[in-house]
């Protein structure tokens, strides 16, 4: 076996066996998206433009096929870093073996004393445990079963787990609710800037200091905003305010493009949060509503609300009174390094 480390743009003949890979483990799952390689593809490009990030990418071959890829991506200022992009075949757990130990020893010469594993990006984050029955959905990650195994034996241990919920038309349940005091509005891209200010603001307040949060700039908060713009459906995303126009919570939900059957008639929930001060006063559920009456409006038959902790209990009740059902699971692990 050979370890082949290497940047990418720099050789193209080794990016493209790394990405062709993925068409090798997926060839036969029908809920695999390949769409979903061309927005890592994306990710990485929009990484390697910010400074003070370490790209490095790895593929392990047995002569000319390419049996097991990574990625490691450091934050080089706070060391923190996680290795995502891992796809490997079935039955070779000695190829994976090689493979997280040249990660690690690339990560040790970046000064890395622990790193999260797997994790691209803030969405792309843990590995799928359970629901492999289910599509995958807009900006998710979906793997095989036997990956797991492939963690597990090489000494990660879980850092967090998540779940998400699928709530379908024949089982939402709409219950009656009404706070005056807030009003609730759709995002309006004729004032992009001030709603990307918005949602920096809301997205730092709600999020800072829970587990697994890695703050954000401004920059690149813009930067992300901007790059769903050819995916939003402003209408999906829904803000609120109270009487004198402060902005309490957010909801921001997708068309799920993964599908392939047109039209769309899935959607995501990526992020739904309200300030602590107005947490478990009714105004989470209410974003939830109008987005429930919005997608019935389109013709939307289901929804994914993800990701919710495990261990977070509010989100997952809020799921639940709208009828929603648990759905996929995802672990992301964490290895200390000796």
């Amino acid at each position: 076996m050979r370890v082949k480390a290497f940047n990418f743009g720099e050789n193209p003949t080794l990016e493209q066996r790394f990405w062709q890979l993925a068409k090798t483990v997926y060839g036969q799952d029908k809920q695999w998206a390949p769409q979903s390689e061309e927005y890592y593809s994306d990710s990485i490009k929009a990484m390697q433009n910010r400074p003070g990030i370490h790209i490095r990418a790895l593929i392990v071959s047995r002569e000319v096929k390419v049996i097991a890829r990574a990625v490691i991506i450091v934050m080089v200022e706070s060391h923190q870093a996680w290795l995502g992009l891992f796809e490997a075949l079935e039955n070779e757990s000695g190829a994976v073996q090689v493979l997280f130990e040249a990660c690690e020893g690339e990560l040790r010469q970046q000064g890395v004393s622990k790193y999260s594993a797997p994790r691209l990006d803030h969405q792309i984050i843990g590995l799928q445990t359970a629901g492999f029955d289910l599509p995958q959905s807009i900006m998710t990650p979906h793997n095989p079963a036997y990956y797991e195994q492939y963690f597990q034996e090489n000494g990660f241990l879980v850092q967090t787990r998540s779940l998400s919920f699928i709530v379908r038309k024949e089982k939402l349940n709409l219950p009656e609710l009404s706070l005056p005091w807030i009003k609730l509005r759709h995002f309006n891209l004729s004032k992009l800037t001030d709603e990307i200010e918005i949602f920096h603001g809301l997205q730092t307040a709600v999020f800072q200091g829970r587990k697994g949060y890695v703050a954000r700039t401004l920059a690149q908060d813009e930067a992300l905003i901007r790059s769903l713009l050819p995916l939003l459906d402003p209408e999906l995303v829904i803000i609120a305010e109270n009487k004198k126009g402060k902005a309490l919570g957010i909801l921001i939900a997708l068309p799920d493009h993964y599908q392939s059957r047109k039209p769309l008639t899935r959607a995501r929930i990526l992020s739904i949060g309200t300030l602590r001060d107005y947490q478990a006063k009714g105004v989470g559920a209410m974003l939830v509503l109008r987005l429930a009456k919005t997608l019935l409006k389109k013709g939307y038959q289901s929804a994914e609300v993800s990701w919710v902790l495990k261990d977070n209990q509010p989100p997952q009740l809020l799921s639940r009174r709208f009828g929603a059902e648990p759905g996929r699971e995802f672990c992301l692990y964490q290895k200390q390094l000796t």
